[in-house]
């Protein structure tokens, strides 16, 4: 896939433009996101109709006050308010999404403004010990309702051999 997108980017006339990092981890990584502007996350639902949740990374890059440009797949309009905190476009819209670059790119404004979104977005909703005061409160409410297990197994002794 690097290959073909390489290939892509040299037809288009950008490959002095462009560069495809690989897996990157820590340092390496955080310096990668400070000289970001935008965060790209085009997912697309496979053939065998697999969908992700929300992405970490798409987490990550908001939190670090990167705008995103995402579609609407999976988990992702959860994490990403259409306008707000970025942009969400049709999976396979690549022109929805380069023009929402365009617009962030051409009016410092509106970027600043859904950069702090992002933020704080990321920040009120997604961070850990909110998440975990969330689940935790769900875990309390389902167990004082006192609401049985949907599935029961019998405890029926079964021999191992005859």
């Amino acid at each position: 896939m690097r290959a073909d997108l390489a290939r892509e980017a040299a037809s288009l006339g950008i490959a002095d433009r462009v560069s495809f990092s690989g897996f990157l981890d820590g340092p390496d990584l955080r310096k990668l996101t400070e000289s970001a502007h935008l965060f790209l996350h085009p997912s697309e639902t496979p053939a065998d109709g697999n969908r992700e949740g929300v992405p970490n990374s798409m987490l990550e890059a908001m939190a670090s006050g990167l705008p995103i440009l995402a579609t609407r797949h999976g988990g992702i309009p959860e994490a990403v308010e259409h306008s707000l905190s970025g942009f969400l476009a049709p999976e396979r819209d690549h022109l929805a999404l380069a023009n929402a670059a365009l617009h962030l790119t051409s009016n410092p404004a509106a970027y600043h403004q859904m950069a702090a979104t992002a933020r704080l977005h990321a920040e009120q909703k997604f961070e850990r010990s909110r998440q975990t005061a969330i689940l935790e409160n769900l875990y309390s409410e389902a167990a004082s309702r006192g609401v049985p297990p949907r599935h029961t197994f019998s405890r029926a002794r079964i021999p191992a051999a005859s």
